[in-house]
């Protein structure tokens, strides 16, 4: 009867660790939807517990073995388990400190238990190691990836953005020497006919000569805006892809470090449970582990993490188009400037029209799948969810530059 009390018991304490869990969890993905701010502290975070795993695997392993040759060689490892585990002072951490403690007093251990800390926790524990390595690496090689592709369309942007500028400028110099060309053909003197109708031809063909110069100043500023445009929108999309990596990979993270505590405990629970059945001999040193263990809290480990998120450095601004004819300062002749600022006004005006349509078609997709959930699986709805995420905000970058041009326009 006791017995099934005390089971009961602990399946009872058991959920409610597990729904306390449940809310952390959902509480560290909200932050994380928030911003990824703290990508590189949580990348940190959770290699450092990667390397804890590998390292206690380590110490198990070499445990299992020094269970055959007694007291002086499980010393030494008691020794090594407390180096490992003072760094931190998380409650696995402190479990496995009162662990090394308690080696010292075991000088005899047979070989039964020996098999079962080899069979049973060391090595699912190197198989988790092995696979949230894997996941790690992938994880941090899309973030690497993105963030690459984020600098490289940065970094075309800048050289475009130079190129439209030093095209706007050679326009307008070739603006001004046309009209001075134009005005010195109207004041020129005349000294006779022949003179005037050599001159004639001269000026003519000057005139045809800058004419020609000055279109192709002019289609340059066209096809250099466009080009400069093109870059920062794909900038843009670049941002949001390197965004949506790092969200990706933060959720990643929260869940193997989940999965690592989790299975921390359990394996845990499990070293208890069969260093328990040892015998008489290791009953008091058993009964002095059983309170560290189960103070052992997946929520308050767990808290650690989700304060580390918040330390990182910020994510990339928003960087709006900055065309030459905006600024009022440099040289540009008006109705020209009013002219590129009317074409570039309606450039962001066609993408604002064709963003706003795609953003009602997902969200009618959306609509769907909340109203039918059979209709899509989880992985649809995050794509969606996630789509128009980057719809809001494109359309948000778009209108700030329409606005932004606009107000160059009025003034």
């Amino acid at each position: 009867m006791e017995s099934r009390e005390r089971r009961s018991s602990s399946t009872s304490q058991q959920l409610l660790d597990r729904t306390r869990n449940r809310r952390t969890i959902r509480r560290f993905t909200k932050s994380v939807l928030q911003g990824q701010n703290g990508f590189e502290e949580l990348r940190r975070y959770i290699k450092q517990g990667g390397d804890f795993c590998k390292d206690l695997s380590t110490v198990l392993h070499e445990r299992s073995e020094a269970e055959m040759q007694y007291s002086k060689t499980l010393s030494k490892l008691s020794a090594k388990l407390l180096k490992l585990t003072k760094e931190s002072s998380s409650t696995i951490n402190t479990a496995w400190q009162r662990a090394a403690v308690e080696m010292e007093a075991q000088s005899e251990i047979h070989r039964v238990f020996a098999t079962v800390l080899t069979e049973e926790v060391v090595k699912p524990l190197k198989a988790l190691v092995e696979n949230q390595h894997r996941s790690r690496k992938a994880v941090e090689a899309a973030v690497d990836k993105t963030g690459k592709s984020l600098a490289e369309w940065r970094s075309a942007e800048c050289k475009a953005k130079k190129q439209s500028f030093q095209s706007a400028r050679e326009n307008e110099r070739m603006q001004d020497a046309m009209l001075d060309v134009r005005i010195a053909g109207v004041q020129s003197p005349t000294a006779s006919t022949l003179h005037l109708h050599n001159t004639k031809l001269v000026s003519d063909k000057e005139n045809a000569k800058m004419e020609s110069k000055r279109r192709k100043a002019e289609d340059s500023v066209k096809k250099a805006d466009v080009e400069y445009y093109t870059y920062c929108i794909r900038a843009e999309r670049a941002r949001l892809e390197w965004e949506s990596a790092v969200l990706r990979g933060s959720q990643c993270f929260q869940s193997m470090e989940e999965e690592r505590l989790q299975q921390l405990k359990e394996l845990t629970d499990s070293y208890l449970h069969h260093y328990k059945d040892v015998g008489p001999k290791l009953t008091q040193s058993a009964a002095r582990l059983v309170e560290p263990v189960n103070n052992v809290s997946v929520v308050s480990d767990l808290e650690t993490l989700v304060a580390l998120r918040e330390t990182g450095q910020p994510v990339p601004e928003q960087l709006l188009p900055d065309f030459y004819a905006e600024h009022i300062t440099l040289a540009m002749n008006r109705e020209r400037r009013r002219q590129a600022l009317v074409k570039l006004l309606q450039l962001i005006r066609q993408d604002l029209e064709r963003e706003r349509r795609g953003k009602q078609g997902v969200e009618n997709l959306a609509r769907a799948l909340k109203q039918t959930p059979t209709f899509g699986t989880d992985d649809s709805q995050q794509n969606v969810t996630e789509k128009l995420h980057h719809m809001r905000s494109m359309l948000a970058y778009l209108e700030a530059a329409r606005y932004k041009v606009q107000g160059a326009l009025a003034e």
